[in-house]
């Protein structure tokens, strides 16, 4: 948290031939927390879909598996997961999945989405 020069992106360690969408293939990075907001959405109902995959960690028993992949995600200020372990809902590692969530009312033109490591693990998000 102290070095200026970090750097708050991360390429995918996991498998160069993962199988996906260029989603998987880097990954912001942030000890705690992330915000990201939508600019410029229509007022009323949106569907927000996330695409997750643990990239930073190998599936073994070594210093390079310690990292855990445990957070939180509001929209909007509301918590749509809670204690959401990426590793484990893949059931392993290099292994893109979805989340869709439908209905998220947006009031004026922004949407906010905060991903919050609360230190229950390293966030590879």
């Amino acid at each position: 948290m102290s070095n200026g020069d970090a750097n708050y992106l991360a390429n995918n360690l996991v498998s160069l031939n993962m199988i996906g969408a260029e989603y998987y293939k880097t990954a912001r990075l942030a000890p705690n927390s992330l915000k990201y907001y939508g600019l410029c959405l229509h007022k009323g109902s949106n569907k927000v879909r996330f695409h997750f995959a643990g990239i930073m960690y190998f599936d073994d028993q070594t210093y390079s598996s310690l990292g855990r992949r445990i957070f939180d995600v509001s929209i909007e200020g509301k918590e749509v997961l809670k204690d959401f372990n990426i590793k484990e809902v893949a059931k392993g590692v290099g292994i893109g999945i979805t989340r869709e969530f439908d209905d998220i009312l947006v009031i004026g033109s922004t949407l906010e989405i905060h991903l919050c490591c609360r230190g229950k693990g390293i966030a590879d998000l």
